[in-house]
């Protein structure tokens, strides 16, 4: 009786635990078009031509990120977070990274390499950088052309 008893109980578990599993991994997925989001994507230059890699960050009012966006071959995507595409409409201070060298890497003497910009420093910060995004309701579409001088 107790063996049988164990048995449904562990069978009520284990189908419990797959349910449970299911319902996070519907729910969890991200969707072009959340809710509130707008879809903001664009393209980042450097000297007129494509910026081949690099991370584009909205940072709102409080300097805080509201948005960001790998660059590939100067295209970029904007996404509030991992599993949501798209961001909140409003105005966003822009900063733009991109590195010849990562910070953290390890250089050929052993040591660690500061890092070393692709691109001037004053845009690595939304304060300095000069660029703006007004992301509205709908589609968005970006252009974001710098210049190494």
């Amino acid at each position: 009786m107790l063996r049988s008893c164990s048995r449904t109980v562990a069978r009520v578990f284990g189908a419990s635990v797959c349910l449970a599993g299911l319902c996070l991994v519907m729910v969890g997925c991200g969707e072009s078009g959340a809710p509130g989001r707008a879809e903001a994507k664009g393209t980042v230059t450097i000297d007129g031509r494509p910026l081949e890699k690099g991370t584009v960050f909205l940072v709102n009012e409080k300097g805080l990120p509201a948005g960001v966006g790998n660059v590939v071959a100067g295209a970029f995507e904007l996404s509030e977070n991992a599993s949501t595409r798209g961001v909140l409409p409003g105005s966003y201070g822009v900063k733009i990274e991109s590195w010849k060298v990562e910070p953290g890497a390890v250089l050929e003497n052993g040591s660690f390499s500061p890092g070393e910009l692709a691109i001037p420093k004053k845009f690595t910060d939304a304060k300095t950088s000069g660029l703006k995004a007004e992301v509205k309701d709908g589609a968005n579409e970006f252009t974001f052309a710098l210049n190494s001088k």
